[in-house]
């Protein structure tokens, strides 16, 4: 830990320049006080890494209701940086009209408005995160992060090498050229329309950067390998981009990105550098887009230092809290220690308190994050499993709408077969609408004919007929006849499941009173005189 620039702090953050300096003199939250702090030196302001930790777990703490409505405020400065971040696209298929700021937890539940929960959305790809619902059938939690986590990592890179254009050109091309590897791989629609709607975001950039890149390499009077090469390939990185415009067709991108990468290769390829061993050349670790430890979002490293990498060298751990997965519950939510990284220095890891966290098992659903024997995501919680302790202390369960199912009386199933009730489909509770609805006589249910509604024949046997359900549809009990069931009265017991004056259980049957006509018939040729 340590004092970096202005810069690096954007990095860390995952923000714009911009978006820090307005953390430097606004707090981010209504009425509260709260700024990143910084340190005068003679290289001008920095920020203490410590600091910015903290700030960025403030920023990801719940943010203040308004006194009306239970959505917190977002600052416009917010909006712009998240609308900057995504090029003003939709960071799923790159639409640009009407787009939105969307939160990729629901706000409602997390209150959590920061930047790691922000993406920003064309209408038909914002799942409705604002209202307190899930995913839309139409994408995925996972895709929407995938997508949130390669815009944060282009801007971080690029920041990386914000003043030097052909280190920016050199990153910019090997993230068009792992772009290409990715549209190769066997991907859902959503990532591939992810990968060419970056793609098509970056590919302009290309002429930019290669313009700059080589009137630097001209005023560099020491020359050196990648200059030569940039001078060459130059013209041809500027054609290979020609043209691209939003408007461009997937085909067209698709052909750049194939375009760019060959370039590359043959640029690249002369360079003292590898990925990195410790980021595998993503630059990025964690969920959130950190940077690297060891190449510090280079995303490469010179072959010694590759082979110099010592993971104990490095200053992390897994975080304690989230074992290193970076997300906890069935929501899949943000750890509150990690915030996502996964990995923590070893300091953090040995001052981690698990009591020290505002975090508790949520009182409905006990910290299960599921409830019913269908498992739906509690109603409480959103199957976050734990939860504030200020949300816990504001449970009342009279303001869940939710009662027993009044068909199976809470227990979520019926019969000894224990199959899920037709009504609440195994959700055990229901709400109260769905109660006052409830007819029985419109359920498609009746007594099995065969059992008259017990499940089960004999002491031990399930009906077989309706297999121990008791009850079964009208349409089954319409096909029953009992002379198609291969069962007989026991010729042993007579049908009783006993024998003898103490009631021993039938060695026949086995106390199932019935047996098949097979055995009947085997039965009565071996003891023809037996009654």
């Amino acid at each position: 830990m340590g004092l970096i620039t202005k810069v690096e702090a954007a990095i860390k953050l995952g923000v714009g320049m911009e978006l820090l300096e307005h953390f430097c003199l606004h707090c981010p939250k209504p009425k509260q006080d709260r700024k990143l702090a910084t340190v005068s030196t003679g290289q001008g302001d920095m920020v203490d890494e410590k600091e910015l930790e903290s700030f960025q777990g403030y920023l990801h703490s719940p943010w203040p209701k308004p006194p009306k409505g239970n959505r917190p405020h977002l600052p416009e400065a917010m909006k712009e940086d998240i609308r900057q971040e995504s090029h003003y696209s939709c960071a799923i298929c790159g639409h640009m009209d009407s787009g939105e700021v969307a939160h990729i937890e629901p706000v409602a539940d997390t209150l959590n408005n920061g930047p790691d929960n922000l993406i920003y959305l064309c209408p038909n790809h914002h799942t409705k995160y604002d209202y307190g619902l899930k995913p839309a059938s139409n994408i995925t939690l996972e895709e929407v992060r995938a997508a949130k986590a390669m815009k944060r990592r282009s801007r971080q890179r690029m920041l990386q090498h914000e003043g030097n254009a052909t280190r920016a050109l050199n990153s910019l091309l090997r993230m068009i050229s792992d772009i290409e590897k990715k549209l190769k791989e066997d991907q859902s629609p959503n990532l591939i329309s992810i990968y060419q709607t970056e793609a098509k975001s970056l590919l302009p950039l290309v002429t930019q950067l290669t313009k700059a890149a080589t009137a630097a390499a001209r005023q560099d009077r020491q020359e050196d390998v990648s200059h030569e090469l940039l001078a060459k390939m130059s013209p041809f990185l500027v054609k290979a981009v020609a043209g691209i415009r939003n408007e461009s067709t997937a085909r067209d991108v698709r052909q750049a990105v194939s375009n760019v990468a060959d370039i590359s290769d043959e640029i690249l390829i002369d360079l003292d550098e590898e990925d990195c061993p410790r980021c595998n050349g993503r630059g990025m670790t964690g969920l959130v887009g950190d940077l690297c430890a060891y190449c510090k979002g280079s995303c490469v490293v010179s072959h010694q230092d590759a082979e110099d990498y010592d993971p104990e060298d490095i200053d992390e751990v897994e975080c304690p809290h989230c074992h290193g997965n970076g997300i906890l519950g069935y929501d899949q939510h943000w750890c509150l220690y990690c915030h996502g990284s996964c990995l923590v220095s070893r300091d953090k890891a040995d001052d981690y308190d698990q009591s020290e966290i505002d975090e508790v098992d949520c009182p409905y659903c006990h910290g299960h994050g599921v409830l019913g024997l269908d498992q739906h995501v509690c109603t409480y919680c959103r199957g976050a499993c734990r939860i504030s302790k200020a949300f816990a202390d504001d449970f009342d369960e009279k303001e869940i709408d939710e009662v027993d199912c009044p068909h199976c009386n809470g227990n979520g199933s019926l019969g000894y077969d224990q199959h899920h009730c037709p009504y609440c489909d195994g959700a055990c509770r229901i709400p109260q609408a769905e109660v006052d609805a409830y007819d029985p006589d419109e359920i498609d249910e009746v007594d099995c004919p065969h059992c008259e509604g017990n499940g089960m024949r004999g002491q031990y046997n399930y009906c077989s007929f309706c297999r121990g359900a008791c009850r079964i549809t009208q349409a089954e009990a319409d096909e029953y006849d009992p002379d198609e069931i291969d069962e007989v009265e026991c010729p042993r017991c007579h049908g009783s499941g006993q024998t003898g004056l103490v009631g021993d259980t039938c060695k026949v049957c086995n106390g199932n009173c019935v047996v098949s006509s097979a055995t009947q018939r085997a039965y009565k040729k071996k003891y023809p005189d037996r009654d």
